[in-house]
């Protein structure tokens, strides 16, 4: 219950950066609600891109929007 109540939690967007699927990744950086989203502890995908040195990925969300602050 608890794992899988983990991993619903987490935003798809979130996840493909997690597992390193950047196709995935890329096309989902696309759309601004998808960069917005969070896991629950505030940490979104961005956060995850700039630390896997993505500098393509971490474009493509600052164009859809992403915040910064």
């Amino acid at each position: 219950f608890g794992a899988a109540s983990a991993f619903a939690a987490t935003p798809p967007l979130v996840q493909a950066v997690k597992n390193g699927d950047r196709a995935t990744a890329l096309t989902l950086a696309g759309n601004a609600a998808e960069v917005a989203a969070a896991e629950a502890d505030g940490t979104t995908a961005l956060h995850y891109a700039v630390q896997q040195n993505d500098a393509e990925l971490v474009a493509r969300m600052l164009r859809s929007g992403a915040d910064v602050g």
